[in-house]
């Protein structure tokens, strides 16, 4: 059994083992993430518009591979009409490109890559009608910038036979 002083040393190193364990592994995480997102931006000028889907998701998916679960966003898929060539399936994957150390997933941390029947018919927030929620990070918290010598990320949307970027 141990002796009072000696079971109190032991409690106060537990007490102060753990929580460091702890912020250890979320740093880890942010920096697994950061990485992440250095990668997709020097992926990400691999891609344009009219690419197949497998395409794209072969060059971006890797990049995604070290994100964990709770840090990513689910895809969606529904049905479109097109007023010339009836229903299309159109599919939207969400590619994380910031991360803002709030603990929220908000739409500025990711780009949407829209596809339709299987083709990028669009990237970026603008075919979507801009981002619905968006960090407020507060005084204390800083954007984390991750800096790349790829070209900055363009947001394009496709009408038809043209094709318009900003």
């Amino acid at each position: 059994m141990l002796s009072g002083p000696l079971k109190l040393f032991w409690l106060l190193v537990l007490f102060w083992y753990l929580p460091g364990c702890a912020l250890w592994q979320a740093i880890e995480v942010d920096r697994e993430v950061d990485r992440a997102i250095a990668e997709f931006h020097a992926r990400s000028s691999q891609v344009k518009l009219g690419d197949s889907k497998e395409k794209v998701m072969m060059i971006l998916q890797p990049a995604q591979e070290a994100v964990p679960a709770n840090y990513r966003r689910p895809s969606e898929t529904f049905m479109a009409d097109r007023r010339s060539a009836g229903k299309s399936i159109v599919e939207i994957y969400y590619f994380r490109s910031a991360r803002i150390p709030d603990g929220l997933n908000t739409d500025d941390e990711f780009t949407p890559y829209v596809f339709r029947d299987g083709s990028l018919e669009a990237i970026g927030w603008t075919s979507l009608g801009g981002a619905k929620n968006v960090a407020k990070p507060s005084q204390t918290t800083q954007p984390t910038v991750i800096r790349s010598s790829a070209p900055k990320p363009t947001t394009c949307y496709h009408f038809g036979n043209m094709t318009q970027c900003d």
